[in-house]
């Protein structure tokens, strides 16, 4: 066998060697694929299956925390002065946000005293329950903290959503008027522009017919 041709059979051998490397190269990532594809199926399902089981669970519990705390609410004498103080003094609040939705210094105050006093509940609860003979017939303030949780936080956490969209609003707002600014400078200058152009082009003519 002469040199060329021994050359040529070592040739085909070395692309015939590469053809199978990359073959097994093509295989092993097909199989890696299919294994990452399956887990990912796999995950797929089981997410799914978690939330499904949470929402059954989430209606199933539903009418229980409902019926819990119409309970709950039922046994709340509304009418001592305590409570009603603290109604009227939600609706109170609650009206002066609205009232005031377009100044911003009192709008941040009401925030800032709703977050002062949800930060201290566990404290304030601690010292109503201590002192619950004060200011109401019965003790309403238990060691959890439904009590203040119900009647204090969450009309004050209501506020707090109400001032951020009121913010919100007022974000859109501003955002709108500035918008309609700079259409009307830019139009202003598109005039301005055109004014000045007119002049020079009439002078032109004039020259011309002069």
């Amino acid at each position: 066998m002469s040199d060329a041709a021994a050359e040529a059979v070592a040739g085909d051998a070395a692309i015939q060697q590469s053809l199978e490397e990359a073959l097994k190269q093509a295989m092993a990532a097909q199989a890696a694929s299919k294994t990452w594809v399956s887990s990912l199926t796999e995950a797929h399902a089981e997410v799914i299956a978690t939330f499904a089981a949470f929402r059954d669970d989430f209606f199933a519990q539903l009418p229980l925390a409902v019926g819990a705390f119409r309970e709950y609410v039922g046994q709340i004498n509304w009418t001592e002065p305590f409570v009603m103080a603290l109604v009227v003094f939600h609706v109170s609040m609650l009206a002066l946000l609205v009232a005031s939705r377009s100044r911003v210094a009192v709008q941040n105050a009401v925030f800032a005293l709703s977050v002062l006093i949800v930060y201290n509940a566990e404290r304030l609860n601690g010292f109503l329950r201590s002192n619950w003979h004060l200011l109401t017939r019965e003790n309403y303030f238990d060691e959890g903290g439904a009590f203040v949780s119900l009647v204090v936080s969450l009309p004050l956490l209501i506020n707090m959503l109400v001032v951020v969209i009121n913010y919100s609003v007022m974000f859109m707002q501003t955002l709108v008027v500035m918008q309609k600014e700079r259409m009307g400078m830019a139009g202003k200058k598109a005039g301005a522009k055109k004014g000045a152009a007119t002049p020079i082009r009439r002078s032109t003519r004039n020259k011309k017919k002069n």
